[in-house]
């Protein structure tokens, strides 16, 4: 029970003293004028020795400390929302440019169609004769029939662009 007692006692008394090993940096330079660190004094007495008291940390610091992690976490968890709301106002800028690219190809491939169509009309009524025979005349209407088709089937290909 006495050691018990004793055992206790060693215990209560390092918990409430909370640095014994807060101790001392020692700094100095040698006879050969090398910087030295040490925990330890030196053995010979050094003219420039500089001791450096480590401080001890107060229950204030652990709160200040810990406020303070509280605060990055906080400045973290904003800068994730920050990014989150980027990114998806990105994704909305990236749907209206491909909506409007969209948007434009539909305007040229009409166009483009209405060009096309008139161009097979106006070669339809062509007199025969002259520059134009009816082999001519069918050649000319096929190859623009074919490019009908393909901008129909394939604007991207027809005018030699990417996919929006």
């Amino acid at each position: 029970m006495k050691y018990f007692l004793i055992l206790w006692l060693c215990g209560q008394f390092l918990l409430f003293v909370p640095d014994l090993n807060a101790g001392s940096i020692y700094t100095w330079t040698d006879e050969n004028g090398v910087k030295r660190y040490s925990n330890a004094a030196p053995d010979e007495d050094p003219k420039d020795l500089k001791v450096i008291n480590e401080i001890p940390h107060t229950q204030a610091d652990k709160e200040q400390s810990r406020q303070n992690s509280e605060k990055l976490e906080q400045v973290l968890e904003e800068l994730k929302a920050a990014e989150i709301e980027r990114e998806q106002k990105n994704k909305k800028i990236d749907a209206e440019k491909k909506k409007s690219a969209l948007d434009t190809l539909n305007k040229k491939v009409l166009l483009e169609k209405e060009r096309l169509q008139n161009e097979i009309r106006r070669i339809e009524q062509l007199a025969i004769g002259g520059p134009y025979s009816l082999a001519m005349k069918k050649s000319k209407i096929k190859e623009y029939q074919d490019k009908l088709d393909l901008l129909e089937r394939s604007p991207e290909e027809y005018f030699g662009t990417s996919t929006p």
